[in-house]
């Protein structure tokens, strides 16, 4: 056995033993071979279409291999604009160049600040390059009150869709059933919608996971009527427009997360009729002034009893205007399984540090 000393140690690590290769580095194996470029077109395509516009586009600089890649590669467009390099003469000549299917569409409103921006962008929306499009996100501007009908013609194809400070049409409830046949994630962001058209809306969506309702208005009433919905997030301002009066979840199989967060003063009705799978739950407030969980209904939080349980909801959020003990306690006991509460004391929360400290025994020793 022979003796190897510390140099000859540190000397063998950085080299191969005999007859073993080494690891490419920098996607080049042995002899220098660019090993990505040699993937088939369809993948490469895949990857350069999960890049940024700019970005795509540099890759056929790389070398020839890759030179006609991005302009058959399924397009990610984003023509928000983003630092003044995206304008309209560069969204439209990729619109008429491009080869392959689009992926996804981005607009934004600092691109459309021409003359005539509801004509540029029915222009782009009427391209054949979008027919197959799977993802569209508008952000329009008060040029462009509301949103282009051609945005509509993609409905067969889209997936994902956000809508953002527009307002959409009251007649778009004449589409027929199952007019968004694929859309899975709906955002619906600072728009003016009838609550017939938001209920006709959902309802031609079977396929909806996720849906975010945030600072929109036009309706007072939203009900939850969806086979597949899973995440429900509304978020509404601190205004008289801008606020949900009542909330009915009447058949969702699938519900899972369910957030609403409104003004403390809202004064709303929630109904909360069947959820079988619901887990998260909140933010339930004091003012609150029905709630109905299952059958039973309650006039507000404080007159909740144990006359009904919801053991599948796990996390539970409140704001209360004030940290009440017994109003806790009853909600904790009408959901026996929640392994995590979260409470928000919007007036003057450190007034209630003994309430505070009473509740964290409380809820050590029910739990």
């Amino acid at each position: 056995m022979g003796v190897v000393t510390r140099a000859q140690a540190k000397r063998g690590k950085s080299q191969p033993l005999d007859g073993e290769e080494t690891a490419p580095r920098g996607g080049r194996g042995v002899g220098g071979a660019d090993l990505i470029s040699l993937l088939p077109d369809e993948i490469l395509g895949s990857i350069i279409s999960f890049l940024p516009t700019e970005d795509g586009a540099r890759t056929q600089i790389l070398s020839s291999r890759w030179r006609h890649l991005w302009r058959s590669a399924p397009l990610n467009l984003d023509a928000s604009g983003i630092g003044g390099r995206v304008t309209v003469e560069v969204v439209s000549r990729i619109l008429s160049e491009h080869q392959g299917v689009a992926r996804r569409f981005s607009v934004g409103p600092s691109i459309l600040l021409d003359d005539y921006p509801s004509l540029t962008l029915d222009g782009w929306l009427r391209s054949p390059t979008l027919d197959n499009l799977h993802e569209l996100d508008i952000t329009l501007s008060p040029l462009i009150v509301s949103i282009p009908r051609f945005a509509l013609r993609f409905s067969s194809t889209l997936r994902v869709a956000k809508f953002n400070c527009c307002q959409i049409p009251n007649d778009c409830h004449h589409s027929p059933p199952d007019h968004f046949p694929n859309l899975q994630g709906l955002v619906l962001q600072n728009v003016t919608i009838s609550e017939v058209s938001l209920h006709v809306m959902l309802s031609s969506c079977p396929a909806l996971n996720s849906l975010t309702l945030d600072c929109s208005a036009g309706f007072s009433q939203f009900r939850i009527n969806s086979p597949q919905l899973k995440h429900v997030k509304m978020n509404f301002c601190d205004s008289d427009i801008d606020r949900l009066p009542e909330l009915i979840v009447e058949n969702a199989p699938c519900l899972e997360r369910l957030y609403h967060h409104g003004p403390q003063e809202d004064n709303m009705h929630i109904a909360i009729i069947s959820a079988p799978k619901l887990k998260i739950l909140g933010s339930l407030t004091d003012n609150i002034s029905r709630l109905q969980l299952g059958t039973t209904v309650f006039k507000g939080l404080h007159d909740v009893r144990m006359d009904t349980e919801m053991r599948t909801v796990k996390v539970l959020a409140l704001r209360l205007s004030s940290l009440r003990l017994n109003v806790t306690i009853n909600l904790m006991r009408c959901f026996p399984c929640i392994e995590e509460l979260y409470i928000e004391v919007t007036i003057f929360p450190w007034l209630f540090s003994l309430e505070y400290f009473l509740l964290s025994i409380i809820i050590a020793i029910l739990f």
